[in-house]
């Protein structure tokens, strides 16, 4: 009987030969912190009580052998971190409500099967790093609030089939370390549109690893550096592209972010 059990954390983790679980009553259940964590035979997951669970940090860690997830009420949970990684075959995520939650970090490292993602509110992440890394997959990303974020470290590295991203707000991110790493092929991104601003030492060589963005990417970007509110930390921003100027747009922009104190590497103006 687990009426009045409000631990599962852990429940389950590393039973590596079952494949399913019986009804359970979660009602009372707070925490499912790695309740399924590799378990790698699991091929479904029941209906789960989930209303007043907080805590979901690996829930289904390297389920390897799950392709769906069921519907969650996730309306209380704050903690997301890893909660699907390494879940290989997953091809979709239910919609999760994500209004409290702080922690994404890896939620979704290692999702190869997915090739979208639903909307998520991340007003109150700080944490966002590695979270899509290695979803090789993945072509888009939604418009994510990045308002809050101080990591991004390694959010997009792996992902080699991505073409958009719609939204990306650095003005508190204080790590990037291999958010877009040189090692991986990023010829198919051709669009990223940032907002806020970036007034840090961009780290992992900035956008060099992404040799195709448009004239609005490329924009949208000196724009985010013209913005920076702490000029004196703002260093270095290096590019892979040649461009076409329309209007000087991109040429005042540069001196712009020049007069700021930035130096900007890799980016030919014709």
């Amino acid at each position: 009987d687990t009426s009045q059990v409000t631990d599962m954390g852990n429940k389950f983790s590393a039973c590596s030969n079952l494949i399913s679980i019986p009804a359970l009553d979660t009602s009372q259940a707070t925490n499912m912190s790695r309740m399924f964590y590799s378990c790698t035979s699991l091929n479904s997951i029941p209906t789960l009580d989930t209303s007043q669970v907080t805590d979901m940090n690996y829930m289904f860690g390297v389920c390897t052998n799950l392709t769906t997830i069921p519907a969650l009420d996730t309306s209380k949970v704050t903690n997301m971190n890893a909660m699907f990684s390494n879940c290989s075959s997953l091809t979709t995520i239910p919609t999760l409500d994500t209004s409290k939650v702080t922690n994404m970090g890896y939620m979704f490292d290692s999702c190869k099967g997915l090739t979208s993602i639903p909307a998520l509110d991340t007003s109150k992440v700080t944490y966002l790093n590695s979270m899509f890394s290695g979803c090789s997959n993945l072509t888009s990303i939604p418009a994510l609030n990045t308002s809050k974020v101080t990591n991004m470290g390694s959010m997009f590295s792996g992902c080699t089939s991505l073409t958009t991203i719609e939204s990306i707000d650095f003005s508190r991110c204080i790590n990037t370390s291999y958010m877009f790493p040189s090692w991986n092929n990023y010829s198919k991104l051709t669009s990223i549109h940032v907002t806020g601003s970036i007034s840090f030492s961009w780290t992992s060589d900035g956008f060099s690893s992404i040799p195709n963005l448009d004239f609005n990417s490329i924009k949208s970007i000196l724009e985010a550096m013209n913005r920076c509110t702490n000029p004196e930390t703002a260093k270095t921003m290096s590019f892979n592209s040649t461009m076409t100027d329309q209007d000087s747009q991109l040429t005042n922009l540069v001196s712009e972010c020049n007069g700021k104190g930035w130096t900007i590497t890799g980016l030919t103006i014709n």
